[in-house]
């Protein structure tokens, strides 16, 4: 966890909190979300 830039291990309310985010904004016509407190440029 120490060496992940948010400093903690993503939270199945994070994963909630995008698709709210997703279902809420209508101008969102196609993309990838990571949901990896970054981990992939650690």
């Amino acid at each position: 966890m120490a060496t992940l830039p948010i400093g903690r291990v993503v939270r199945p309310e994070d994963v909630a909190a995008l698709a709210v985010h997703l279902m809420v904004n209508t101008a969102l016509t196609g993309a990838t979300y990571d949901i990896d407190g970054s981990q992939q440029f650690v």
